[in-house]
């Protein structure tokens, strides 16, 4: 009787081809996910804004160097927020900035009454947190001052 040595066969080949196809797949997968998620930028000028940074800083100084801040509160109804500013005679922008979806961004002109508060209306705005950027001239000098809310 003879015995002829049965030859094994070899899978190595049809191991690597998965572990490269399965590789290639999911490098694919993971791009066209990438493609279809929303970008948004904090400002879509950030170039010039970051040229004009150093107003910025020297806006952030002046605010500091006034001694007294800009007061925000949001009511107990969540419904209106009241800002204080130190000059009753304030003219500038007050944005509420959303970090979480820009378009929702909203910018209010600042108009205080004679004792420096404005009050603004949040109605419409989305529940969570909110950045309001109050930037202001008085007396011909630059200010801001930012601070977070949960409305």
């Amino acid at each position: 009787m003879s015995t002829t040595p049965v030859q094994q066969r070899s899978w190595w080949g049809y191991g690597i081809a998965a572990v490269y196809t399965t590789f290639a797949l999911a490098t694919i997968g993971f791009a066209a996910f990438a493609f279809t998620q929303k970008v948004e930028l904090v400002d879509d000028n950030y170039y010039s804004k970051s040229v004009s940074y150093q107003d910025h800083v020297q806006r952030l100084s002046n605010s500091t160097e006034l001694g007294k801040n800009v007061e925000c509160r949001v009511e107990d109804d969540k419904n209106s927020a009241v800002i204080v500013f130190p000059q009753a005679s304030a003219t500038g922008t007050i944005t509420l900035y959303r970090p979480s979806e820009s378009g929702m961004d909203r910018t209010i002109d600042i108009q205080p009454d004679g004792s420096g508060r404005q009050r603004i209306t949040l109605t419409g705005l989305k529940r969570g947190k909110w950045i309001v950027k109050c930037a202001w001239q008085s007396g011909g000098v630059a200010y801001y001052y930012e601070q977070g809310i949960e409305v």
